[in-house]
């Protein structure tokens, strides 16, 4: 029997289920693909998706930039105002200086002292009305000149905190029957009566308010600016606070306060005669920061053994005259002294000796008549031998040449 013989070619036949199954194999992928695109889109472009983290990240950092330039500019205003001026430099604005310890404000239109004695802060930071910027601080002359010390207005930094800024009562007059005080607290001087006699010589209710809003306005300078300025020497002849003057005295006080108002400080700083409140201040910081440690209470230095030498009748006072010719005024003898002489304290002169001072603080109709209301602050040079911190009273017609004021400087 003959076999057939089979075609390499035949032709193979898929049955129906085959086809079946390969369709739905194809649904199934192409379903499986259609899934995996939409979590991919949907991961992509979705609430949560790529895309919307994406525009996320990008608004938080931009956010963090702007925050991160907003501190920078911060950071760049603080030290701005602890650099604006250095010690020789005129401030045109009121500005920050620090000496690298502590921080002072410097009111417009001062300069910051060049001589190296007076730029540190709690040795007494000393501040000249006008523009210094091109002085010669070696030879203390300036553009022109002129000696700087003879010329310009000068007052020192008190650094103080509001807490700090009060009244103290160290050694206080006290006489008559029944014995008067010569103290009171300026806040206090709203509700007192005066007598014909005060207003007659200038003292008015009119000024005891004025007083009154002297002191809340000073507590909120010193709150805001961290301290206040006091004349670095007694108000000399011409209104003026420069060295080597005579002494504005033989003037009543009412004379006195209008005197130290008028004083020019700029626009941005307020003159006033000194309080209680800045004179005692004033008194603490030199106590508390110099070798004088019992300066308010007493002429004689204790146990430090630094001679006070200030101007009083019954002491010796050696000092450098205008010329530049050492001098000795002997003891017991009345001679007032020019501003500027004696030996400083925290570079503020003479709180203690050569004239007793005017304040702010009156004491209207003590006992019940017109011969304390004006108290007045240390010692003289003639009758009067008693230590910075004292009080004693005056009649508020009364003007002698042992008799005179300071002014205080406070930013606005």
């Amino acid at each position: 029997m003959m076999k057939r013989k089979t075609s390499m070619k035949e032709k193979v036949v898929h049955s129906k289920s085959d086809r079946a199954i390969t369709l739905i194999a194809l649904i199934v992928t192409i379903i499986v693909l259609l899934i995996l695109a939409g979590v991919t889109i949907n991961s992509v472009v979705g609430k949560g998706g790529v895309i919307n983290k994406s525009k996320f990240a990008v608004n938080k950092y931009k956010k963090s930039e702007d925050e991160e330039v907003e501190s920078i500019k911060d950071l760049e205003n603080v030290i701005g105002n602890f650099i604006d001026v250095k010690s020789g430099e005129y401030a045109s604005n009121t500005t920050k200086y620090s000496d690298g310890t502590s921080v002072a404000t410097i009111p417009a239109g001062f300069t910051v002292s060049g001589f190296e004695d007076e730029n540190k802060i709690n040795s007494g930071l000393v501040i000249y009305k006008g523009d210094l910027s091109k002085a010669d601080w070696t030879k203390g002359t300036d553009a022109s000149g002129k000696d700087i010390k003879k010329t310009y207005n000068q007052y020192v930094w008190i650094p103080c905190s509001e807490s700090n800024y009060k009244r103290t009562e160290w050694s206080v007059e006290a006489d008559g029957s029944p014995a008067s005080r010569s103290s009171k607290d300026e806040t206090t001087l709203g509700s007192v009566t005066l007598s014909d006699y005060d207003k007659g010589n200038g003292i008015t209710n009119d000024i005891l308010n004025e007083i009154v809003n002297q002191i809340s306005s000073e507590k909120n300078s010193v709150k805001k600016y961290g301290g206040f300025y006091i004349g670095r020497y007694e108000v000399g002849e011409g209104n003026v606070i420069t060295q080597y003057k005579e002494p504005s005295a033989s003037l009543i006080w009412s004379k006195a306060y209008g005197n130290a108002k008028s004083i020019d400080v700029g626009s941005a700083s307020v003159s006033y005669l000194s309080s209680s409140y800045a004179r005692d201040t004033a008194l603490n910081f030199i106590q508390n920061n110099s070798e004088f440690k019992a300066y308010a209470l007493s002429r004689n230095n204790g146990s430090t053994g630094t001679d006070i030498n200030e101007n009083w009748q019954d002491k010796s006072v050696t000092y450098t005259d205008a010329n530049g010719a050492q001098q000795t005024k002997a003891a017991g003898t009345a001679t007032r002294l020019q501003t500027g002489v004696t030996t400083a304290k925290c570079n503020i002169y003479d709180m203690g000796g050569n004239v007793a001072e005017f304040t702010t603080e009156l004491n209207p109709l003590t006992n019940g008549d017109n011969d304390a209301t004006v108290v007045l602050r240390g010692g003289s040079y003639i009758n009067y031998n008693a230590p910075a911190g004292n009080r004693c009273d005056g009649n508020s017609a009364d003007y002698y040449s042992s008799r005179g004021f300071r002014a205080t400087l406070f930013i606005q």
